[in-house]
């Protein structure tokens, strides 16, 4: 398995250009280290070509409320659908409830924030995920095909 990247690789699955374009600027503020890439539409996710490779990110954050599959659904999907996907996925959601957290956890998610009310939030959430999946030793799995 390798180690943390040096540059990490985030995908953002919203469909909030706003939320995107805040991330974005966070994750930039953050750490200079890391590429963001987004998809405001979660639909490829469910087509049978769907291979999580063709992302290629270190790291998922995926909104809960999406138009036409739920962020439910589309993690699911991304940890046992036909090419099941090991690269962490965040949970960043409007919802607070413990009830949704538990679902996410449950469905394979490997953290989950509620959406920031503020661009120092979000931040601060940015620096957390960062810190956390670029810290010496950590393991990554990623969704190479090395065993």
């Amino acid at each position: 398995m390798p180690e943390a990247p040096e540059t990490l690789s985030v995908l953002m699955i919203d469909d909030d250009e706003e939320d995107i374009y805040t991330m974005r600027r966070a994750f930039q503020e953050a750490d200079s280290a890391v590429f963001f890439k987004a998809l405001a539409d979660n639909t490829p996710i469910f087509d049978d070509a769907y291979d999580p490779r063709d992302y290629d990110a270190d790291i998922v954050i995926l909104d809960l409320n999406m138009p036409v599959f739920s962020g439910f659904e589309t993690l699911r999907r991304m940890r046992s659908g036909p090419k099941p996907s090991l690269v962490p996925i965040i949970v960043l959601s409007t919802s607070s409830a413990n009830s949704d957290a538990r679902r996410c956890y449950a469905s394979g998610a490997n953290a989950v924030f509620t959406k920031a009310s503020s661009f120092d939030h979000s931040k601060q959430i940015a620096q957390a995920i960062t810190n956390f999946w670029r810290t010496p030793g950590i393991r990554m799995v990623g969704n190479s095909t090395d065993t």
